[in-house]
Order: C-alpha cells, then structure tokens, then sequence
C-alpha cells in the first residue's frame, strides 16, 4: 500500500520511507503540501498521509482542508506528525480540518505502525459507507408535489435513514437530506469531533 509522506525536511522524509519499506508501504515522499495534492490527484493515489504539521506553502491544517473537500470520495487517512509546542487548542484545529489521528515528534515508530494499521482498516470499510450514503441520497429520487401529497412519502418511518433521524425533506438536494447524509458519513469514515 502506497503511504504519502509530506514533510519539508528531507532527513525525516528519508527516515519515514525507510520505515515503510521496512514494514512493507511503499512511501510517496514530498517536500510540501502543495506537492502532495499534485501526488493524491494522480491515478492510484495512497489511502495513507503521514504529514508534518509546520509546513511552507501549506500548512498541515490547510492540506487537510483542501483534501478533504477535492478528494471527498477517495479513501483517505491523515496522520499529523506534531512537534511538541502544539496546544489542545491547535490539536483539536487539526481534528477539525480533517486529520484522523495524529503523532507528537519524535514519534515511537510502533505508534506511527499502529497508526498506519487503524488507516488501512478505516480505508477498506471507507468504499461500503460511500456507496451507503449515496443509496441513501439518490436510491429513491421523489419528486416535490409527490411529497407534499403524501405523509407516507415524507417523514414516516419507512423515510427513517440508518441513523434514526427522519429524512424530512424528499429532495436529493434538500438541507435535511444532505444534513442527515454528511452525519452519515462523518460516522462510518471515523471522523473525529462528530457532533451526535
């Protein structure tokens, strides 16, 4: 499995790839985020980003963001390499802006390994929750006059998504639906800091 490494000090990235090799990852290395949204958009992108936090260019909060949005429907797990100065407060920015786990440096390989490990496992379960949220937003198209005609058709129970919340609203592009959808998703990708 391929593993993006983007730090912008060569010395780390080189004992990064060697860490993979060792454990069997093939490493993608890359001296800034910039770089790294280039490598992820190319065919057979890694699943797997191990990311410094202090970057130029491009922070490692920033390259979450913007990944998150381009690549939303590939599987994709960021771990965080963060240096000792960091604060909860900007731990939980990181979490925010899409990072799934992250490491204090100099981090315990065994740590990065069990990291990388849990990234795997969430990106093998990560193509059965796209497909399920999107049966759920366009599996039974409605249009609106058949909803306003029908308490059967909107909110009953048979219009009741996987998280029990009631999916008001017939429209694939209503609020409702994508609020409950994004929901969703956020829960069987793992992402952090979901609001229930």
């Amino acid at each position: 499995m391929k593993v993006l490494v983007v730090h912008d000090e060569h010395h780390n990235r080189s004992m990064i790839a060697f860490l993979l090799a060792e454990w069997g990852y093939t490493a993608v290395p890359c001296g800034s985020g910039v770089a790294a949204l280039v490598a992820l958009r190319k065919p057979d992108p890694p699943q797997l980003v191990i990311l410094d936090w202090l970057m130029p260019q491009l922070s490692g909060d920033d390259f979450c963001r913007r990944a998150r949005v381009e690549f939303a429907q590939q599987p994709l797990h960021i771990i965080m390499l963060l240096d000792k100065r960091v604060t909860d407060r900007d731990m939980m920015l990181g979490l925010k802006a899409g990072e799934d786990d992250y490491l204090l440096k100099p981090c315990n390989p065994d740590e990065l390994r069990t990291c990388l490990q849990m990234g795997e496992r969430a990106g093998e379960r990560q193509p059965e929750a796209l497909r399920a949220i999107e049966a759920l937003t366009f599996g039974r198209p409605r249009s609106r006059r058949s909803c306003a005609g029908s308490a059967r058709a909107c909110g009953s129970e048979t219009d009741r998504g996987p998280t029990g919340r009631s999916l008001a609203a017939c429209s694939p592009n209503s609020s409702a639906r994508e609020s409950a959808t994004n929901a969703l998703g956020r829960r069987l990708r793992g992402f952090r800091g979901d609001s229930p």
